[in-house]
Formats: structure tokens, C-alpha cells, sequence
């Protein structure tokens, strides 16, 4: 049926007679063993490329920009470095020697800062899961200002958590989903395009000082370039145009890392260490605002109900007065990071004010993030009295009572122009008799 032949030293190759075609149950049994291991190896390695290519693919299409951003931002520390070190630092300039230590201290600093945020990391579910559990143990104060989440209808949020669908892991409370990175992260405050991950409870610390550090360097920078401009003006055209380009761009940086610093800072004063919570919050003050509209609504029709629905809208605006400020997001005030600036420092360096306060590569934020020690009580009675009344709001017929009166004065006022145009044209012709 199937003669195999010899060729010299090589490997053999099949020789089929008429018949073999005919009665050869397998196609395989057609061709040589070696030539089919052959294939299948082939299809297994191209199959293996394909699946270790698509998920690289959704992530280079989820983090595009964050490739592209960092890049920049590489590249334009890579020039600037390259022209502070060969011209702004020349060494028969006075100081020069003293500056470039400075300068390169500072340099290390804000590199080690951006390094560090990246390798610690925002803080994800697995690192604070026992045994493939997730247990809050939140203060009850600060437990039942998250219930007051249950109101945000778009995105709602409790004390308990919950489960994360794509994930498919448990959520803890404080906990959002970061579609870039493609990961829950523990207190998500934003995602960081620069670094490229995002910014959580326990790198927030080291993206501060990664701030405060390129802050003070683009000072030092612009003092350079400064001092450089007064001892040798630029003597060409060209000189000319690259010093006002690197002004412009000092500016802009200068700009754009005091903005994201203040902002910080601000909403770390007003109770907020995360901006996806402050989001949520204020989800749920839109709630509240609404219940308000509709209870000023019901106190405008006069019925039995008025006393109860004023009583409602008083200790509503009441909360209202208790949660609001005029600094941070959103002009609220958040249950977390106490009352002060350096409560809120507290909280996302995790330990005293000192030295090791200017050091990167070191994790902020509770030890516990699920029971932070750390927390403002009266921001937390007043949300918690806000929940209070809308669920007040939420059970009680005001509104009903307050609808049905209107619909009934409608209906009545209507028969009543209904039956004046029906008496109107059955009134006929008066004659008068002599």
C-alpha cells in the first residue's frame, strides 16, 4: 500500500502505488510523519503569536496615550537636561559648580518620585485580600456616610461594596474601576497619563512629591536661564528664538504642575483623597437637589401636607449648608482626610511630619486603606443626615398628596369652565310678549 524508498542520507519520502488513494481511510496516512509534525508546529506557533498579540493590541489601544504623552515627556527632559548641563551650567560661570550639585539633586529627586509612583502603584484589590477575601472594617461614622451612596443614580456606591463584573473580583468600598489600566484600584483618584497608571491610596504620596520636586526644578531651571541670558545675551538669531522657546515652555510647565499641585492640595483640604468619590458625591447631591425642587413644589399648594413637606425642606437645606464650602471640588466637603491640610497630609503620607516626608519609594496612605484612622465626623453626621432625609423624601406621600391636589383643582376648575360654556349656549332667544 505505502512504499517508502531511501533518498541518499535524507529522510524518507512517501511513494504512493494507484491503489493507496483508493482504499486509505486517513488523509494523514497519506503523507509523512515528520512533514505533519512539521504543520502542526507551524499552526501551534502562529496560533501562539495570535493569542499573545491581541492582548497586547487592546492594551496598546487603551493606553495609546499614555505612550505617546510619556514619550513627550521623556523626550522633552532629555533636551532640556542635554541644554542645562552644556550651556546653562558653564563651568566658568559663578556658582556653576554649586548650581549643577543642586540642579542634579533635585533632578534625582523628581526622577526617583516619578519612579516610585509608577512601581508602587495605586493599590489594587489583591493586595489587600485574605485568602481571596475582601473585608471592610470602615469606622461606623464614615461606614454610614458611604450609605448615603445608595441615592446616586448613575453610580451607585455603599459601605459594603460590592463585585467587579470585569474584573471578576470582589470591589471594595472606595474602590473604582479604571478602564485604561483596566484594573480596580483602591481610593482611585485619576489616571495619570505621564506616569502612565493610575493614582491611588498608596502613590499618591510619591505623585506629590513628583510635583513638588518638578516644580522647584523648573524654578531652579528658569533661575539658569536667567542668569545665562544676563551674563551672555544671545548673540544670533537663532539663540535668540531657542531661549524665548525654552522661556515659553518653562512657563507652561510651570503652569501646569502649580494647577495640578493647588488642585490637589485643595481637594485634600476639603475631605476628598479621591476625585472619583467626590464624582459620586456629587451624583448625589444632584439627588438632593431635585428632592428640594420637588418639596418647595409641594410646600406652594395648600394642603395638610404643607407642615410635614417645610419641615422636610428645612433639615434638608440644612444638610445642604453642612456639606457645602467654598473650597475644594465641587464646593463640597468630603467625610475623609479630617478637617485641616495637615490632616489631609496625614492621611496620604501615612505617618508624622518629618524628613522621611521628602523621601520617594516609600508607600503613603493607611496601613489598613479599608479602615482609614483618619476621618471628619461632622462632614460625616451631615451626609449622614442628608441620606436621613432623602430616604424621608423617598417613603413618605408628600409628593403624592401634593400631585393628587393639583390633579383634583385641575379637574375641578375644568368642569367648572365646562358647565359655564354649557349654561352659556343653552340659553336660547328671549321673547318678550306684549
Amino acid at each position: 500500500m505505502l512504499e517508502v524508498t531511501q533518498r541518499g542520507q535524507g529522510k524518507s519520502s512517501p511513494q504512493l502505488d494507484s491503489t493507496a488513494l483508493g482504499t486509505a481511510q486517513d488523509p494523514e496516512a497519506c503523507f509523512d510523519d515528520n512533514w505533519i509534525s512539521e504543520v502542526k508546529e507551524h499552526q501551534s506557533l502562529r496560533g501562539l503569536i495570535k493569542q499573545s498579540w491581541q492582548p497586547l493590541s487592546r492594551r496598546l489601544h487603551r493606553q495609546g496615550k499614555d505612550i505617546m504623552i510619556g514619550g513627550t515627556y521623556w523626550a522633552v527632559q532629555a533636551v532640556f537636561y542635554w541644554y542645562v548641563t552644556t550651556e546653562l551650567l558653564q563651568p566658568d560661570e559663578f556658582g556653576s559648580q554649586a548650581a549643577g550639585i543642586v540642579g542634579h539633586v533635585l533632578f534625582g529627586l523628581m526622577l526617583a518620585s516619578y519612579a516610585g509612583t509608577v512601581y508602587i502603584g495605586p493599590g489594587r484589590v489583591s493586595e489587600v485580600s485574605v485568602d481571596g477575601e475582601v473585608r471592610a472594617r470602615l469606622p461606623r461614622p464614615l461606614a454610614v456616610a458611604l450609605d448615603v451612596g445608595v441615592f446616586n443614580r448613575k453610580q451607585p456606591f455603599n459601605s459594603s461594596g460590592g463585585w467587579c463584573c470585569i474584573c471578576n473580583a470582589p470591589k471594595p468600598p472606595c474602590t473604582h474601576h479604571c478602564s485604561v489600566c483596566n484594573k480596580c484600584s483602591l481610593w482611585m483618584d485619576h489616571h495619570c497619563q505621564f506616569v502612565g497608571t493610575c493614582i491611588g491610596v498608596y502613590n499618591m504620596r510619591g505623585f506629590i512629591l513628583w510635583l513638588c520636586y518638578t516644580f522647584w526644578i523648573i524654578v531652579f531651571m528658569g533661575l539658569l536661564a536667567l542668569k545665562h541670558l544676563v551674563l551672555q545675551p544671545p548673540s544670533t538669531a537663532w539663540m535668540l528664538a531657542w531661549q524665548g522657546f525654552f522661556a515659553l515652555a518653562m512657563a507652561a510647565a510651570l503652569r501646569l504642575t502649580a494647577i495640578n499641585l493647588l488642585s490637589i492640595l485643595a481637594q485634600l483640604m476639603a475631605g476628598w483623597p479621591s476625585t472619583v468619590m467626590s464624582l459620586k458625591y456629587e451624583g448625589v447631591l444632584e439627588q438632593a437637589e431635585v428632592a428640594d425642587a420637588r418639596l418647595s413644589k409641594a410646600t406652594s399648594v395648600v394642603g395638610p401636607w404643607n407642615e410635614e413637606a417645610e419641615a422636610l425642606l428645612s433639615e434638608l437645606r440644612n444638610s445642604f449648608t453642612k456639606v457645602k464650602s467654598l473650597k475644594g471640588r465641587g464646593n463640597l466637603l468630603g467625610p475623609f482626610c479630617g478637617n485641616n491640610l495637615l490632616a489631609a497630609l496625614l492621611f496620604v503620607f501615612g505617618e508624622r511630619p518629618g524628613w522621611r516626608w521628602l523621601l520617594p519609594f516609600r508607600r503613603g496612605g493607611p496601613s489598613d486603606p479599608l479602615c482609614p484612622a483618619v476621618y471628619n465626623m461632622q462632614v460625616c453626621e451631615a451626609w449622614a443626615q442628608m441620606g436621613a432625609m432623602l430616604l424621608r423624601c423617598t417613603v413618605t406621600d408628600v409628593y403624592e398628596r401634593q400631585e393628587q391636589a393639583s390633579q383634583e383643582w385641575a379637574d375641578r376648575v375644568q368642569r367648572l369652565v365646562e358647565g359655564a360654556s354649557d349654561g352659556g349656549e343653552s340659553k336660547g332667544p328671549v321673547s318678550h310678549s306684549p
